[in-house]
């Protein structure tokens, strides 16, 4: 969880939980019970103040050991720095993304242990994430230098050898974690050697603008780590503003903005951490829901075939939701029938189908077809049922089954399934010998329109003759007889347009 309250790892499966890779609980303990090898060199020797790999004794636990150095005099400067770090450490270390601290103390000298991060630093890792992965690191150490500068404490020293990765179950990305948070903005002035050149910001090269470093030096370090994280190469900022990031790789435009703000030359132009943050998660998102190259990334650098299996099933209840043609063999046997013209008819409109099936749409009035009932020269609504859809066969191809039962001249129907969005039932009219006749229909709207012109007629005549007392009760009954005339109308007009399209 970041501090803007969002999991990622619900919306992305490869983004790791933050319980897969939260340092170990272990209860305290003393200097004395840290035991490792004094003969091997340390992992970190600098400015008197030394990086060890230990094992906590009765717990079989790595750890990393930052104490004043063993193999030099204790300085004032080192031990106030080991402190120092170790303080600022602690104040953050809830935030995922920070090194925990495990324990430390100023006894016998200033020391701390940290979790031990053995995955690799992220110059080490940067090559091997595709663009997904490189969004998502970005956006969660952006977000951990936001925890920190809310709670006043910076870095000043933001490089990829400071950013190291611990491992995570199988399936999910390793977590990066930002360490050595020792720095001040008295440390980074004056040209201090603990200043990583190819990182610093413009006012800590400049002993004219040194009073002017502080957290939002921070931004801009952390602007160059992003952007060679997402280009490859460090940005020219000396020269001007550096080439969008968008061209010279694929990630999505909408990062452009918010990084160049980031990498502005003048502290007080710079992006607040906040929004940057924001723009990183957002562009993340947008690449995940949008763009389908940015998926089949994760597909290809995930391992992982439950995720698969997970796919393909989703995809399966997908299509049984939708009533696709269950097997490719009954879609192959039903599009090799399709009934004769003039065994169906639109119920609405009267049009026959030519060359179309049971369940199809009618191409004039978008209505479903009805079918013949064979026992009793009956014509009802051939709809499919929803209900029967999903036990796996639709009502449709339930009836014409049964009509193949009886009658083995009887055809098959086409795709039935995907046509699920059909009216309820309607009715219609027959001649003998059970074939629909189009004239029954066409007679029985010219019997609708005669009817409404009638009462329209009789309405007109009544409003003209009769001296209503209300004025506006005779007004409501002209404008309803009129409407009455125009939909008669409509209804005619209707009815032969349809049985012209039929004859067609």
């Amino acid at each position: 969880m970041s501090t803007d309250g969002i999991d990622l790892s619900e919306k992305i499966s490869t983004v790791p939980a933050t319980d897969e890779f939260t340092a170990p609980d272990l209860p305290p303990f003393e200097q004395d019970q840290l035991e490792y090898d004094r003969s091997e060199y340390p992992i970190s020797d600098r400015n008197g103040v030394e990086v060890r790999r230990a094992v906590i004794k009765g717990y079989d636990v790595s750890v990393a050991l930052k104490q004043v150095s063993q193999q030099r005099t204790m300085t004032s400067e080192a031990r106030d720095t080991v402190i120092a770090e170790a303080e600022r450490t602690v104040a953050i270390d809830r935030h995922p993304h920070v090194v925990t601290v495990l324990d430390w103390n100023k006894e016998p000298w200033p020391w701390y242990a940290m979790e031990f991060l053995d995955s690799g630093s992220l110059s080490d890792r940067s090559n091997n994430m595709n663009i997904l992965q490189r969004l998502w690191t970005a956006y969660v150490l952006a977000d951990a230098l936001s925890y920190a500068h809310g709670r006043g404490i910076g870095h000043y020293d933001l490089t990829p050898q400071n950013i190291r990765f611990t491992a995570t179950p199988t399936g999910v990305w390793d977590a990066p974690k930002i360490i050595d948070w020792n720095g001040s903005p008295e440390f980074r002035r004056d040209g201090d050697e603990l200043v990583t050149p190819a990182y610093s910001s413009p006012e800590m090269e400049s002993s004219s603008s040194s009073n002017e470093v502080g957290l939002r030096s921070d931004v801009y370090q952390l602007g160059i780590v992003i952007y060679e994280l997402l280009t490859g190469q460090l940005p020219k900022c000396k020269t001007g503003q550096p080439t969008q990031p968008s061209q010279l790789t694929d990630v999505p435009t909408a990062i452009d903005n918010p990084l160049q703000k980031a990498l502005a030359r003048d502290p007080r132009n710079r992006t607040y951490l906040g929004p940057f943050r924001d723009s990183l998660r957002e562009s993340l998102l947008s690449a995940v829901d949008t763009n389908s190259r940015f998926t089949n990334d994760v597909t290809s650098s995930v391992n992982d075939e439950r995720a698969l299996e997970d796919a393909a099933t989703s995809y399966a209840e997908f299509a049984d939701e939708n009533h696709r043609p269950y097997n490719q063999k009954q879609k192959s046997d039903t599009n090799n029938s399709v009934k004769d013209d003039g065994q169906f008819i639109c119920s609405e409109c009267g049009n026959h189908p030519i060359g179309l099936s049971l369940g199809d749409a009618c191409p004039e009035c978008n209505q479903g077809y009805i079918k013949i009932d064979e026992s009793d020269n009956k014509v009802s609504s051939h709809l499919p049922d929803h209900s029967t859809v999903e036990s796996g066969e639709s009502s449709a191809s339930q009836t014409v089954r049964t009509a193949r039962e009886e009658d083995t001249n009887s055809t098959s129907i086409t795709d039935v399934g995907e046509k699920s969005t059909m009216r309820s039932k309607v009715e219609s009219d027959t001649i003998p010998g059970g074939h629909i006749d189009n004239r029954s229909s066409l007679q029985r709207a010219f019997s609708k329109s005669f009817g409404l012109l009638a009462v329209g007629i009789v309405g007109i005549y009544l409003t003209l003759v009769i001296e209503f007392q209300n004025i506006y009760f005779g007004m409501l009954v002209f404008i309803i007889s009129c409407t009455l005339i125009l939909v008669s109308g409509f209804v005619s007009i209707r009815a032969i347009l349809a049985s012209w399209s039929s004859k067609r």
